[in-house]
C-alpha cells in the first residue's frame, strides 16, 4: 500500500501490522537519538527527528500539490502539529539523563492514557478482555525490563509529559481520520512541528561534521519519518484502544 493509496478501512490485521512497524521504527529512532545526545542538544535532535517525517511531506505535495493541506479540522491538526513536535523534544531531553530501559518503562502508561482519551472523546467502549491484557502486557513488561532506580530522577516528568503529547497525537489522528486523509495529517504534522522547531533552533544548532554523526542523524530521520507514517495509516484503519497496546512491543 502506498502513500496514497485509501486506507483498507476496518481491516484490524493491517492496522496491528502497520502499528507494529511504527512503533519498531520509534524504538530504532529513540535508540539512535540516545546515542546522540553526548554531542547535540535535544532540540537540535527533534528537529533532525522531524525532518524525517517532512521529507514525507515534500513527497506528497510533489505528487498532490498543496491540497494536502485542505482540512476540516484545522484547529485539531495544528494542535495535533505542535504535540508532534512537543513530544520528542521531551523524550529526548529526558534520555540523555536516564536508562534508555527506565525511560521506555515509564512511556508504558502511554496506552492507559490512550485508552483513557479513546473513551472519552471517541466513545470507543474497552472490553473486559482489552482491558486484562493492557494490565498484563505492562506487568510482563515490568518485569523483564526491572527498571532501576533511575526510574525516580525528575526527568521521569519529561517522560510522562512526552507520553501525555504522544497519546494526544494518537486520539486526534483518530479523531480526524474519518474526513481528513493520512496524507493530510501527515502534511499538518510534518510541517507544523519542523516549523516550531525551527524557531528554537537558532539557539542549540551545532553543525555535525563527524561522518559517525551524520549517518546516525540520517538514520534517525529517515526511521521517525517512517514511524509517523506507519501509526497515521493504522490508526486510519482500526480503534485507537485496540492499537494502543501495541506500545509495549517497543522493548524488543
Amino acid at each position: 500500500m502506498s502513500l496514497l493509496e485509501p486506507a483498507p478501512q476496518n481491516n484490524t490485521k493491517w492496522a496491528i501490522a502497520l502499528m507494529l512497524l511504527g512503533f519498531f521504527c520509534f524504538s530504532i529512532t529513540d535508540a539512535t537519538a540516545k546515542l546522540l545526545t553526548g554531542s547535540f542538544e535535544p532540540t537540535q535532535l527533534a528537529w533532525f527527528r522531524q525532518c524525517g517525517l517532512f521529507v514525507v511531506v515534500l513527497y506528497l505535495i510533489g505528487r498532490r500539490g498543496i491540497s494536502i493541506y485542505r482540512t476540516s479540522h484545522l484547529r485539531i491538526q495544528v494542535i495535533r502539529g505542535l504535540a508532534t513536535g512537543a513530544s520528542p523534544i521531551l523524550f529526548i531531553s529526558a534520555i540523555g539523563e536516564l536508562e534508555l530501559a527506565d525511560a521506555f518503562a515509564v512511556t508504558f502508561g502511554a496506552p492507559f492514557i490512550v485508552v483513557i482519551l479513546g473513551a472519552i472523546f471517541l466513545n470507543e467502549k474497552l472490553t473486559t478482555k482489552q482491558l486484562i491484557g493492557i494490565i498484563a502486557a505492562f506487568i510482563g513488561t515490568m518485569i523483564i525490563i526491572r527498571p532501576g532506580t533511575g526510574v525516580f530522577q525528575p526527568a521521569v516528568i519529561l517522560v510522562f509529559l512526552a507520553s501525555v503529547s504522544f497519546a494526544l497525537r494518537q486520539i486526534l489522528s483518530r479523531i480526524i481520520a474519518g474526513s481528513d486523509s493520512s496524507a493530510t495529517t501527515i502534511a499538518y504534522g510534518g510541517t507544523i512541528s519542523l516549523l516550531g522547531l525551527s524557531l528554537l533552533l537558532p539557539w542549540y544548532w551545532k553543525t555535525p561534521t563527524e561522518p559517525h554523526d551524520i549517518m546516525l542523524i540520517i538514520f534517525l530521520a529517515m526511521s521517525a519519518g517512517l514511524g509517523e507514517y506507519f501509526i497515521i495509516k493504522a490508526l486510519d484503519i482500526a480503534m485507537a484502544v485496540i492499537l494502543s497496546p501495541l506500545h509495549y512491543t517497543i522493548i524488543l
